[in-house]
C-alpha cells in the first residue's frame, strides 16, 4: 500500500470518502519539501504536544509529501493532533471516521469531530459535516446539512458551495410527495 505523490492523494480523498478538495483544508500546503529533514522535529513536537505539528505529520503520510505514503501513521497522527484539541486534525478524523475509512464506521463520532471543527472556522470540515450529513440520514437531517454547507461557502470552501447549490436544487420533499401517484 505505498506509493506518493498523486497516489497519496487520491488515497486521502478516497479514504475521506469525500472529494479531494474535501480532503484539503484551505491554506494546507502543497509545497511541503520532498526530504525527510523536518520529520523528525515534527514528530518529536507532536510527541510534546503541539497538535499543529500531529496535523502537519498526518498530512505529509496521507499525501506522501516530504514523507512516505503511510496512512495507518497518517491516522495515529490525526488522532494524536485531535486529542491535543487541533481543529483540522479532528476535522481530517471525522472525515475518516465517517467514510468508514481506515477505522470502523462512526457516524455520531464522525458529526462531533466534524461539528468541532466547523464550529471552529475550518471550512472543509463544515463541508465534510453537511456531506455526512445529507449521505446518512437525506432528507431527514437536511436543514442541518444546509447550514453545515453554508457555513463552509462561508469559509471558502468551494466545494461546500457548490454542495449547497446542488441540494437547493432539489424541489422540497413536500412538494415531491404531491407529485408522486397515489
Amino acid at each position: 500500500m505505498r506509493g506518493g505523490g498523486k497516489r497519496g492523494l487520491r488515497w486521502l480523498g478516497v479514504l475521506l470518502g469525500v472529494t479531494a478538495s474535501c480532503a484539503k483544508p484551505p491554506g494546507s500546503s502543497d509545497s511541503a519539501p520532498q526530504v525527510n529533514t523536518d520529520l523528525g522535529r515534527l514528530e518529536s513536537e507532536c510527541n510534546a504536544g503541539a497538535g499543529a505539528a500531529c496535523n502537519e505529520l498526518g498530512e505529509r503520510y496521507a499525501r506522501a509529501k516530504g514523507a512516505p505514503f503511510d496512512p495507518d501513521r497518517a491516522i495515529a497522527r490525526f488522532k494524536r493532533g485531535c486529542e491535543l484539541d487541533h481543529p483540522v486534525a479532528c476535522s481530517y478524523l471525522g472525515a475518516l471516521m465517517g467514510a468508514g475509512r481506515g477505522m470502523p464506521k462512526d457516524v455520531t463520532g464522525s458529526i462531533e469531530l466534524l461539528r468541532r471543527g466547523c464550529s471552529r472556522g475550518v471550512g472543509f470540515a463544515c463541508g465534510c459535516l453537511g456531506r455526512v450529513l445529507m449521505q446518512e440520514f437525506g432528507r431527514e437531517r437536511e436543514g442541518e446539512a444546509l447550514l453545515a454547507s453554508g457555513r463552509g461557502c462561508e469559509l471558502g470552501h468551494r466545494a461546500s458551495c457548490s454542495d449547497l447549490a446542488t441540494v437547493r436544487a432539489y424541489p422540497p420533499l413536500e412538494e415531491t410527495k404531491d407529485a408522486q401517484p397515489d
